[in-house]
């Protein structure tokens, strides 16, 4: 039987990069808060990716390439400012911190692999956040990426992270993600492709000889993610409206001179130039406390 075609939006390159692009949502150039909900879709497609290379029984040098670009190009998109201290250490970083984020990723079809689809997908979340406590605890430690962090430009979605702290919304992310990812597999879309890689489709799976109809509605199917979605954003603007400040308050002036760190900061540097009066005023030398 010769397998039909897939569509543009099926392939594996097509899903990687997509799953990259909506990944980088929460890090955009400027602070926009609303595109921090495309993290809750950014895992969607690597796990429609890594199900469909699966069920094909692809190579496990594909299924680890794949992965590879998807965390490749969403460290490129995301942290390409790194060059600006030097070419080679920003290319050095983006390509060592996607290869360290392919670890959890690994491990988890690992574990799918020995035992079972219920317990990988269990485990998935369960390593990546571990491998977030990590890399938050050791001497090349990298929190940029971590997933909680992504709502950084939209505070007033998360201010429950004063009893969960970041990696709550990490964890509120995976969530998301794969409950997406279920409604998408049993939603009809997906429907028509084999279900495991025996081939054994929904039709002959049912018994009947006919297509098995799902429980829930295409609807019906997304409203728990939707719900996981709103009742956190929800709780944490309860909590920013019961919010009053106490204790005496203070006024406090912060000022950063618009210097180059690595050419004008510092004596010595290729463009740096005396001290003026105005800097002198705020020279260690000169302050008190």
């Amino acid at each position: 039987m010769t397998t039909p075609p897939r569509s543009f939006w099926q392939r594996p390159l097509v899903l990687a990069t997509l799953s990259a692009l909506l990944l980088s949502g929460g890090w955009p150039p400027q602070p926009i808060g609303p595109l921090a909900l495309a993290l809750f879709a950014g895992w969607v497609p690597y796990l429609l990716m890594e199900r469909q290379l699966t069920l094909a029984n692809a190579r496990k040098g594909r299924v680890f390439a794949y992965t590879y670009w998807v965390l490749l190009l969403w460290n490129a998109l995301t942290t390409w400012w790194v060059s600006y201290s030097s070419l080679p250490a920003g290319i050095a970083a983006v390509v060592l911190n996607a290869l360290l984020m392919c670890l959890p990723l690994m491990a988890f079809r690992q574990t799918k692999k020995r035992l079972g689809n219920r317990l990988g997908y269990l485990s998935l979340p369960i390593y990546w956040i571990a491998f977030e406590q990590l890399h938050l605890h050791w001497d090349l430690t990298w929190p940029w990426l971590t997933l909680g962090n992504g709502f950084a430009a939209a505070p007033e979605w998360v201010q429950w992270y004063e009893y969960t702290g970041f990696l709550g919304g990490s964890v509120w992310v995976w969530v998301v993600n794969m409950l997406l990812f279920r409604s998408l597999i049993k939603s009809p879309l997906l429907k028509t492709k084999h279900e495991n890689a025996g081939g054994v489709t929904p039709a002959l799976a049912s018994g009947s000889g006919h297509p098995a109809r799902p429980a829930f509605g295409w609807p019906s199917s997304i409203f728990i993610p939707l719900l996981v979605i709103v009742l956190p954003i929800g709780l944490s603007y309860l909590i920013g409206a019961s919010y009053h400040e106490k204790g005496p308050t203070a006024e406090v002036v912060v000022v950063q001179p618009n210097l180059d760190p690595y050419n004008e900061k510092f004596e010595g540097g290729p463009a740096s130039s005396p001290p003026t009066s105005s800097s002198r005023a705020f020279s260690p030398s000169r302050s008190s406390t």
